[in-house]
């Protein structure tokens, strides 16, 4: 079909493309002179490029049009539609011309500015920006060039372009009755915000922070005052607009001293009274004050109201970070201002309540939000970890599984149920929800999320090898790359859990090469630690425990200098204020104060915790901390002060392997042998049977209570997995088999 038209119906156009009537034999052909000449062209241009993926004959297009119109609007549509196919140094140029054309046009500027960083020409940039800024002193472009500078890194640059506008030089000053211009300084001071918050300093940070919030609040009561007036006129407008509508119901002439007499005969002639003229007019009333509520209702555009509710997140980040958690609360709760039903607000208030140790509220706000989506997965977890938090274990459980058995694929759900299984004992009922995952996802080696579950149930029951092939397979993930990484370094560090000694320090004759596999397992520590890029904000502590990892790789490599580093580090971290209640830096500086042989002073640091309230942020941290106090005491021979101790980490990690070896051996010493090999038992079980020493303290119990049989059979357990333990074989299984026979 061969179109000669000066003009195609848009309906047929359409229906052509609807049909697939797009092929090569299809020509358009209208003159160049024609007013569709334009649309034509860019229409067949959106053919070429969507429905026959050419791109050159898309550029075509565009070229023919500056060919038959050499405008600077023409060359912004070659130049936008060279972008579009990732072109941009053809882009340039085309941008270029249309500049030359309009050269004071700050926003053609921008785009030209956009199209040198795109393809990498920064100093080409940077140079063109500070070009352009010498003839139009424009906002827009000074937060171009400043974003530049910060994707650079260039902090102190980016700084300096944007301050030197907020401190008015070049004659500039805050127009507060430019709401446009209030508008860019708000979006001018969360970029220099950003800045400051790149470079490291987070107080500067917080104060441009609150500038913008005081700069927006400006502009909102300047958007409500331009508003009023025009929301009167809108009202007469309608309320005129009701009264007609009213009487020409009844076919009468507009006129405001209409008596009601006569609105009560033309409402008979209807048949109805007074009452249906009533009920008629309610309802027009009622749809029009609707109207003028909704006009009442939208004072904020929706850019404003973006911007409000993104200082008050990005507050409310900084102040969770540093401890101020009212703070926090308090720009959380100012955004619910703006949006009273935003999902995601009252997700991230949820949240902090559970920091703030706030159950109850907490509670009411998972429900408020269950109450908007009843299938909300976000307040579904967070009720069932106000469970796990209470310790209601088994409620918790339940809830969880519920969650996965609706859908199998939640990972934050599964490893919060691989978390709650593991504390009340039962880690061997998540291999089904484990299984039943696995099975309904295609690809599940390639599933960071079920990759970081099963690094975790394998790190539980004993398999450190296991978890970090499993780690290593979720480490690049967005979501859980971070975790992941930091139980790696875990396992490096510490693959078996053990507690610090006094004489774990190397003589200064020895070194890490004597142990060629410790060593490989600290490098790879030291490598996987500099992968991790911690956020200075946040709300999981990131830099606080990068620092912590980092000192505690130094205490691994057993070196007493790196020990004394570390020591000193642990004091620093410990001292500053907003790390007055974290338990990761006392943990530090006991460990480096048994190694240096200095217990008491160790001992002393573990008493502030001894104490301490349970919380899951600090669990692991509390549990270690635990452990070691309960060994100082046990070498103390204080084994009631000792016993409080297990009890108290048994209470909240039923699977706490060590805690069931030294009770097992305060039982033991105590000759108390038949409790000994229960303790025991359960230490052997709940270390997936991967520690022979454990094996071989269950055994000599079982022999000391004259249960041979038993006995021989946890020798036979060790000596199946470990071949090379032999010193069962002939302090135990050898006098056990004896005693059998004889």
């Amino acid at each position: 079909m061969i179109v000669f038209e000066n003009r195609l119906p848009g309906s047929k156009r359409q229906m052509s493309i609807r049909i697939g009537v797009y092929k090569p034999n299809i020509f358009l052909f209208i003159f160049n002179n024609s007013s569709n000449f334009l649309k034509a062209k860019t229409h067949l241009a959106s053919i070429h490029l969507l429905h026959r993926k050419d791109r050159v004959a898309f550029a075509t297009c565009f070229t023919e049009i500056v060919e038959t119109s050499p405008e600077s609007e023409s060359y912004v549509m070659l130049g936008e539609a060279y972008m579009s196919i990732q072109e941009p140094d053809l882009a340039i140029e085309a941008y270029q011309k249309a500049f030359n054309l309009r050269p004071h046009d700050t926003h053609l500027a921008g785009k030209l500015g956009r199209a040198y960083v795109k393809s990498h020409q920064y100093n080409k940039a940077i140079a063109f920006y500070q070009q352009a800024l010498c003839t139009e002193n424009h906002t827009g472009l000074k937060l171009n060039l400043a974003e530049l500078y910060l994707k650079l890194k260039q902090f102190k640059n980016a700084q300096m372009t944007l301050e030197e506008h907020e401190d008015g030089s070049h004659g500039s000053h805050v127009d507060f009755l430019d709401i446009d211009g209030l508008q860019l300084r708000t979006k001018q001071l969360l970029l220099l915000a950003r800045v400051h918050e790149k470079a490291g300093n987070t107080s500067l940070s917080l104060q441009t922070l609150k500038a913008a919030r005081d700069n927006q609040d400006i502009v909102q009561k300047r958007i409500s005052v331009g508003q009023s007036g025009n929301l009167y006129d809108q009202y007469k407008t309608l309320s005129n607009c009701v009264d007609i509508v009213l009487l020409k119901l009844f076919n009468i002439s507009y006129d405001q001293n209409v008596s009601e007499d006569i609105l009560e005969t033309k409402s008979k002639k209807v048949g109805g009274g007074s009452n249906y003229l009533k009920l008629q007019q309610s309802q027009i009333i009622r749809s029009s004050l609707q109207g003028i509520s909704q006009l009442l209702n939208t004072g904020l555009s929706d850019e404003s109201l973006d911007i409000c509710i993104k200082i008050c997140l990005l507050m409310a980040q900084y102040w969770s970070h540093l401890k101020n958690n009212a703070e926090a609360l308090a720009c959380l709760e100012e955004c619910l201002k703006y949006t009273p039903n935003d999902i995601e607000i009252l997700t991230s208030l949820a949240r902090l309540y559970i920091q703030m140790d706030f159950m109850d509220s907490c509670r009411e706000i998972c429900l408020r939000i269950l109450q908007i989506d009843n299938s909300n997965e976000a307040a579904s977890v967070i009720m069932a970890d106000l469970s796990f938090r209470k310790m209601d274990l088994e409620n918790a459980t339940y809830h969880f599984s519920q969650l996965l058995l609706v859908q199998p694929c939640y990972w934050t759900a599964l490893a919060r149920l691989v978390e709650v299984m593991r504390r009340s004992g039962t880690l061997l009922d998540v291999v089904p929800f484990l299984k039943r995952s696995k099975e309904a996802t295609v690809a599940p080696d390639q599933m960071p999320g079920l990759q970081y579950c099963n690094g975790l149930y394998e790190w539980y029951t004993g398999n450190p090898n296991g978890a970090l092939r499993h780690f290593n397979a979720a480490r690049k993930d967005t979501e859980w790359g971070q975790q992941a990484i930091f139980n790696m370094i875990e396992i490096c560090i510490n693959p078996d859990g053990d507690i610090p000694k006094s004489n774990d320090l190397l003589e200064g004759n020895e070194n890490m090469d004597s142990n060629n596999s410790r060593l490989i397992a600290l490098k790879t520590a030291d490598r996987l630690l500099k992968e991790l890029h911690p956020r200075s904000i946040g709300l999981d502590n990131e830099a606080l425990n990068h620092q912590l990892m980092h000192n505690f790789l130094r205490l691994a490599s057993k070196e007493k200098y790196q020990v004394e580093q570390a020591l000193q580090d642990f004091i620093e971290l410990s001292a500053r204020e907003e790390n007055q209640d974290a338990v990761g830096p006392i943990l530090g500086m006991a460990t480096a104060l048994v190694m240096l042989k200095q217990t008491h002073r160790a001992k002393n640091n573990l008493k502030r915790l001894a104490k301490v309230a349970w919380k899951f942020e600090e669990a692991e941290y509390l549990e270690r901390s635990w452990l070691l106090l309960a060994d100082i005491y046990i070498n103390s021979n204080k084994w009631d002060m000792s016993e409080s101790l297990i009890a108290r980490i048994l209470e909240y990690n039923k699977s706490s392997a060590k805690a069931y070896e030294l009770s097992g051996y305060i039982a033991e010493k105590s000759q108390q042998y038949r409790d000994a090999a229960k303790r025991y038992e359960n230490a052997w079980n709940y270390c997936g049977r991967s520690k022979p020493h454990i094996g071989y303290k269950l055994a000599y119990n079982h022999m000391k209570t004259r249960c041979f049989a038993n006995a021989i059979e946890i020798c036979q357990q060790v000596l199946k997995l470990h071949p090379d333990y032999t010193v069962i074989r002939k302090d135990i299984f050898e006098k056990c088999r004896n005693n059998l026979r004889s």
